[in-house]
């Protein structure tokens, strides 16, 4: 999802460690943006990418967040969602990029 704001609202959450996967925290919440006419259910998954020790501990995350009605727990939205969003992806470059919703079917082998 596209939100202004969404790393800010991320990092304010309590998170909660994904069993057998180190590295994924997930945190289910709802929320209600300014436009919207009722809060709804958020959940998201944050992926710990590099953790650096020195003079300051720095921590990198990349950060996953949807807006669902289904009941599943974070990892399993994160899981579903993450397949279907690199489809769209796909779908978005082929039609965009190489102007694949601009082929002529009807006449194209002649």
């Amino acid at each position: 999802m596209k939100l202004k704001n969404l790393i800010w609202l991320l990092e304010g959450r309590e998170w909660d460690v994904v069993e057998g996967n180190r590295g994924l925290d997930q945190a289910d919440f709802v929320y209600q943006c300014a436009a919207w006419r009722r809060a709804r259910r958020f959940v998201a998954v944050r992926q710990l990418i590099s953790a650096e020790k020195g003079l300051f501990d720095i921590t990198m995350c990349e950060y996953f967040c949807y807006v669902t009605t289904e009941r599943l727990n974070p990892i399993e939205v994160y899981r579903s969602h993450g397949n279907r969003a690199t489809c769209e992806t796909w779908t978005e470059k082929c039609k965009n990029q190489t102007k694949m919703g601009h082929v002529r079917t009807c006449a194209f082998f002649s």
